[in-house]
């Protein structure tokens, strides 16, 4: 997943993606998500590259 050299900083499980529960990895120059089950990540960004921000707040069932 990660680079040898690329620390992850935290890890965050059961986080959503277009339905999909996954992981979300936080390194030093970049955010990651990868599904359960597999060991690629299928979004990853640099954060120079991010310009804005979007959450949505957990629903209630």
């Amino acid at each position: 997943m990660a680079s040898l050299s690329e620390e992850v900083l935290l890890v965050v499980k059961k986080v959503r993606q277009r339905k999909q529960d996954g992981t979300l990895y936080l390194m030093a120059e970049r955010i990651a998500w990868g599904p359960e089950g597999k060991d690629r990540f299928t979004v990853s960004h640099l954060y120079a590259d991010i310009r804005c921000e979007y959450w949505t707040p957990p629903c209630s069932i």
